[in-house]
């Protein structure tokens, strides 16, 4: 007779890509804009991006941008890269 192991394989749904959102897509000299991940969950880390270069990485639900230019912000799920919204603040 043959035997064999006996696997079990679970399909995790896929992630959920961030919405991030802030309360104006501009700010003054010195100003600080506060960007919020509306679907945050608190078991990822965040890699948020300023015109293209990672800026942090993050497991806050929100971070301040301090500077023009357009952000947005990814995480690895495991299985694949999600990534947010873009949203760009001018002075």
């Amino acid at each position: 007779p043959c035997h064999s192991n006996e696997i079990r394989i679970c399909l995790i749904p896929k992630a959920p890509a961030p919405v991030i959102q802030a309360s104006k897509n501009w700010f003054c000299e010195d100003d600080v804009e506060s960007m919020v991940i509306a679907n945050y969950d608190p078991g990822v880390i965040y890699d948020w991006y300023c015109n293209g270069v990672l800026w942090v990485s993050s497991n806050s639900s929100s971070i301040g941008a301090t500077m023009p230019g357009c952000y947005w912000v990814s995480f690895f799920d495991g299985c694949t890269t999600q990534t947010s919204n873009t949203l760009c603040f001018t002075m």
